[in-house]
C-alpha cells in the first residue's frame, strides 16, 4: 500500500498507509496537500491541505480542523507537542517525534489561521505572488533543518570539550585566583621599577640643581662678604678717625683740668699747711 501523499513530507518517519489512503479520500474537489508527516512510530499521519488540518490513523479514524475553526494554539508543555484549541474551546495535544517539526507546524498553523478575516481565509498563494506558499516554507524550514543538524553537534561538542576541562580543574577558582595574583604581582613588579627609574631621575636632577644653586650661592656669599668687609673697613676707619679727634680733644681738655686740679690742690694744700700752723701756733 502506498505510504506517500502528494506534498512536502516533513520529518523522517515513514507514515502508514492506511492512514494515507484515509486523507486522500477525504479531501474535496480542488483541496490539495502542502505538508504532512508521520508520527507516533508511523501509525498516524497529520496533514496540511489548503483547508483544513487532517489527522488519520492506521485504523481509519480521522479527525480535522478547518483552519477558521482553529480558534487559538496554546503554548505546549512539551517542544514536540502540537495543541489544537477549536472555536469550543476545546483541546487536542498531538506528540510528534521531531522537535523542530512541530515547532514548524506550530508555526504554519499560526500563519494559516492568522490568515482568516471576518469575511473569509485570505489565501497565502495569491496571484500577485505577494505570499509566499507552504511549500516554499517547507523548503526553507529544510535548509533551516540541514544546518541546525550540522550546528548543534559542534555546539554540543564545544560544550562537553568545556566541561571537561572544568572538570579536570577542581581547583579552577584557584587556578584563576592565582593567574590574577600573579598579572597582578608582575603589573606591581613593573610599576616599581618605573617609579625607582623616575626617582633616580629625580633625585639626580635635585642634586645638579643644588650644585649649581650652591656654586651660585658661594659666589654670591662671597661678593657679599667682600662688600661687607668694605663697608665695615671703611666705617671702621671713619669711626678710628673719629676716636682719633676725640681722644685729642679730651687730651686737651684732660691737660687743662690737671692744671685746674693740680693748682686747686696746692692752694688746699696751702690752705691746710695754714691751718695747721694755726693750730699749733694757737
Amino acid at each position: 500500500m502506498a505510504t506517500q501523499l502528494n506534498g512536502t513530507l516533513l520529518g523522517n518517519e515513514t507514515p502508514n498507509g492506511e492512514a494515507c489512503r484515509q486523507i486522500s479520500q477525504m479531501l474535496d474537489g480542488n483541496e490539495s496537500i502542502e505538508a504532512y508527516l508521520a508520527f507516533d512510530f508511523g501509525s498516524k499521519v497529520m496533514a496540511l491541505t489548503s483547508d483544513r488540518l487532517i489527522v488519520a490513523d492506521r485504523d481509519g479514524d480521522w479527525i480535522y480542523w478547518g483552519y477558521q475553526a482553529i480558534a487559538g494554539l496554546p503554548e505546549p508543555n512539551h517542544d514536540r507537542e502540537i495543541v489544537i484549541r477549536d472555536n469550543d474551546g476545546d483541546e487536542t495535544t498531538f506528540r510528534v517525534g521531531d522537535a523542530s517539526v512541530a515547532a514548524f507546524v506550530r508555526q504554519e498553523l499560526h500563519y494559516l489561521t492568522s490568515g482568516y478575516a471576518q469575511d473569509g481565509f485570505v489565501q497565502d498563494d495569491a496571484e500577485d505572488g505577494s505570499a509566499v506558499g507552504i511549500a516554499e516554507r517547507v523548503r526553507f524550514w529544510e535548509e533551516q533543518d540541514k544546518i541546525n543538524q550540522e550546528l548543534i553537534p559542534r555546539v554540543i561538542r564545544q560544550h562537553e570539550l568545556l566541561t571537561q576541562h572544568i572538570g579536570e580543574h577542581d581547583n579552577l577558582p584557584a587556578v584563576v585566583s592565582q593567574a590574577v595574583a600573579q598579572a597582578l604581582s608582575k603589573t606591581r613588579a613593573d610599576l616599581e621599577q618605573r617609579y625607582s627609574a623616575v626617582a633616580a631621575e629625580t633625585k639626580a636632577e635635585i642634586a645638579r640643581q643644588a650644585q649649581a644653586d650652591k656654586a651660585d650661592l658661594e659666589q654670591r656669599y662671597a661678593a657679599a662678604l667682600e662688600a661687607a668687609t668694605g663697608e665695615i673697613a671703611a666705617q671702621a676707619q671713619a669711626d678710628l678717625e673719629q676716636a682719633v679727634s676725640s681722644v685729642k680733644q679730651e687730651g686737651r681738655r684732660g691737660r687743662t683740668l690737671l692744671i685746674a686740679i693740680a693748682a686747686t690742690g696746692v692752694a688746699v694744700g696751702l690752705l691746710s699747711a695754714a691751718i695747721s700752723i694755726g693750730v699749733i701756733i694757737g
